[in-house]
């Protein structure tokens, strides 16, 4: 669990940074600026399901397996062994992030309940030929989903005729573009990711990025900055905000950079700028991908290649899983997770017993079902110290005791499935590691 939060916080702030630069790109070359922010955050909250079906190709490539943060690397490792350690760490962040999300979602409920009733208790009407819906507080704004409605508040009355109409082409160009579709599906990526700042960020820049690109609409028609720049500073004092509406006048930081914007020339050479910005939005991309998947749990454990195919180590155990000499950081038992249980008749009996066993442990540093398998008893006698009971690798016992074998073997078999492990490394990757581990059953001496 810690491992997959700290994949999607990488990929996360990586794409935000490819919006960012995709959005000033395409503001130098006059294109719309919102469109990036609302792939990187539908990008951010799918990652866990992008991941799956690209992570083969992202991992084989040998330009993206080239790309990685040590950082992230590091960070990643250590969430990893924080999360086979600390299990509980783990499930208090589900319980966390699920909290979270439930709020935020009813927040999102009862905006979406506000903007409803703005909707049905307003008064049909119709200014200068557009329909609007008449409010005695909220707005000018633009609210509904499937069909978009402008909610025109009975204030503006008062406002000069031509305002009026340079407000109502605002929220007009908002219904077009069909704006509170755009807010809904930001929100609904907070409410998935509530613990991530970086779609916070991205969430607040796409909003400005749609009052950005309705601006620059408006002004292309008006061609009055001065004037639609007071025209914002007027509503700013007397508009109240909606959440999940596209408004006019939306926070004061927001409008002074909408005014900002609106005075400032494009550079000459602009279209060089976008050229490199550009070229920062794609490195950041395949940056995102590839260390996401390298640090967060991809889905190959030892598909990055850092030497020639001919010199790559192959895991040598059977079912594909390395061998401890093969291994930077072979397996650790993280401490306090065994609990192995002497068998009460055998021990009441003074039987003392050594069992060696094999078994697989995973990537995620759990044992693998099915991987349990008991290369050999041995049943000491207590006054000689001589093993009297020995069972081969074939299975094959001599002198046993079926209920003696039996009784070890099970108890091996429940001291492995409580345990825990810190899985081996190559290369700083975790892999699959075959270990042999013995089980002594001992009396306590005098």
């Amino acid at each position: 669990m810690l491992a997959l939060v700290w994949s999607l916080l990488v990929f996360g702030v990586l794409a935000a940074l490819a919006a960012w630069a995709t959005e000033q790109a395409r503001w130098l070359l006059g294109a719309s600026r919102r469109l990036p922010w609302l792939v990187a955050l539908i990008a951010t909250a799918a990652w866990p399901l992008i991941q799956a079906n690209i992570g083969q190709f992202m991992l084989s490539s040998p330009t993206t397996a080239a790309i990685q943060l040590p950082a992230v690397v590091v960070v990643s490792q250590a969430a990893r062994i924080a999360a086979t350690s600390r299990p509980w760490l783990a499930q208090g962040l589900v319980v966390l992030w699920g909290l979270a999300s439930l709020v935020l979602l009813a927040r999102l409920v009862r905006a979406a309940r506000a903007a409803t009733s703005a909707l049905h208790t307003g008064e049909r009407a119709m200014v200068d030929g557009a329909p609007v819906v008449l409010s005695d507080a909220a707005g000018p704004a633009v609210v509904g989903w499937v069909q978009p409605h402008v909610l025109w508040p009975r204030w503006l009355d008062e406002v000069d005729p031509s305002l009026c109409r340079l407000i109502l082409q605002h929220e007009r160009e908002h219904c077009r573009a069909h704006d509170p579709r755009w807010l809904l599906a930001a929100e609904c990526a907070v409410v998935l990711m509530p613990w991530h700042p970086a779609v916070w960020w991205m969430r607040n820049r796409l909003r400005a990025a749609i009052e950005l690109d309705c601006d620059a609409r408006v002004l292309t028609a008006e061609d009055d900055a001065s004037r639609y720049g007071r025209l914002l500073m007027l509503l700013a004092q007397r508009q109240p905000s909606m959440p999940l509406a596209s408004m006019l006048a939306e926070p004061h930081s927001l409008l002074s950079r909408r005014i900002r914007t609106m005075t400032t020339t494009r550079p000459q050479n602009s279209r060089l700028l976008a050229a490199a910005l550009s070229l920062v939005a794609v490195a950041a991309i395949v940056t995102a991908c590839s260390s996401a998947l390298n640090s967060g749990g991809g889905t190959a454990p030892s598909a990055r290649q850092t030497r020639p195919a001919s010199q790559v180590v192959q895991p040598a155990g059977p079912a594909n899983a390395y061998l401890e000499y093969q291994l930077e950081e072979p397996v650790r038992q993280v401490p306090g997770t065994f609990r192995g249980i002497y068998p009460a008749v055998q021990k009441a009996a003074g039987i003392e017993c050594e069992v060696l066993v094999q078994f697989i442990v995973g990537a995620d540093g759990a044992v693998e079902a099915g991987s349990f398998k008991v290369l050999k008893i041995s049943i000491m006698d207590v006054d000689t110290r001589s093993s009297v009971i020995g069972v081969d690798p074939a299975g094959k016992a001599t002198n046993a005791n079926n209920a003696d074998i039996t009784a070890f073997e099970a108890a091996v078999r429940d001291a492995i499935a409580t345990a825990r492990y810190v899985p081996g490394t190559l290369r700083g990757t975790p892999v699959r590691q075959l270990v042999q581990q013995p089980f002594v059953f001992a009396m306590a001496k005098e």
